[in-house]
């Protein structure tokens, strides 16, 4: 490891619902100090059904968010787990924590106090970061509160916060993204030109659409990529589990306050 590096793997957990401006800092920062950086983007129990995108779009904006700063020792990895296997199974030496204030610290601090039950001395390799003066009132809740009522975030996180160009996406696909009725809009638009504006949950777009082509099945081969991802991500997950189902056991764990034993990473 180069002599400023502090740790060999690093791993900062998030929902990314969506990334921010102080998700992307502390990011920036947890680089710094390590060889490589796993960015574990997670669900969390508490939220889970209050979510705004699914766990593979919050992968797909934290990627390209991370690309686009110029952070190149970081890799981004879903994980529907729990924090203590992702952090064996990677063999990472210390967790990242952001904290805005002292209430963000003692919240962090439980938390990792009831994954030491599971994994002790795991809350030992835990580095807090301070947030950014700038930057300690941003929190995804806020961004995304304020992007679904087409306010401007762009000071704050990505004021759009999925991909600016889409290539050969099915309608359906865009309907997921933007609405139904912004995908029937854009099955209406002539190809080769500006129209707009044509608008989504997001807000109101200037389009142009390239091309149009009538659906069909894909050829194996147009679409082997995305089928050997989804394979890939569904074995990753089955591994995840079976991991998990081997090392619960090993422990027994008990929580004494019963409102922890709600508490997930």
């Amino acid at each position: 490891m180069p002599p400023t590096v502090r740790f060999r793997r690093g791993l900062v957990p998030l929902s990314a619902d969506p990334i921010t401006a102080g998700h992307l800092d502390l990011l920036k920062r947890s680089a710094s100090e390590c060889a490589e950086l796993i960015v574990a983007v997670m669900d969390n129990d508490l939220k889970r059904g209050s979510y705004a995108f699914s766990l593979m779009e919050r992968s797909d904006m934290a990627a390209r968010a991370i690309r686009e700063v110029g952070i190149t020792n970081a890799r981004v990895q879903i994980d529907a787990g729990l924090l203590t296997d992702l952090y064996l199974r990677e063999d990472c030496d210390a967790v990242f924590r952001g904290v805005r204030d002292e209430v963000d610290r003692q919240y962090e601090e439980r938390q990792m106090r009831v994954n030491g039950s599971i994994l002790p001395g795991i809350e030992e390799r835990v580095v807090y970061l301070n947030a950014d003066p700038k930057l300690d009132l941003v929190s995804s809740s806020v961004v995304k509160a304020m992007v679904m009522r087409h306010v401007d975030v762009s000071a704050l996180g990505d004021s759009f916060l999925m991909e600016r160009s889409f290539t050969a996406a099915s309608a359906s696909e865009v309907a997921k993204q933007f609405g139904e009725k912004f995908a029937a809009k854009l099955g209406e638009l002539s190809p080769g030109k500006w129209e707009g504006p044509v608008e989504s949950g997001y807000g109101a777009h200037l389009v142009f659409v390239s091309e149009r082509t009538e659906g069909r099945v894909p050829e194996l081969a147009e679409v082997r990529e995305d089928v050997r991802r989804e394979w890939a991500n569904a074995q990753r997950l089955e591994l995840n589990e079976k991991f998990y189902q081997e090392l619960s056991k090993r422990y027994s764990v008990t929580i004494e306050n019963p409102l922890l034993a709600k508490v997930q990473p």
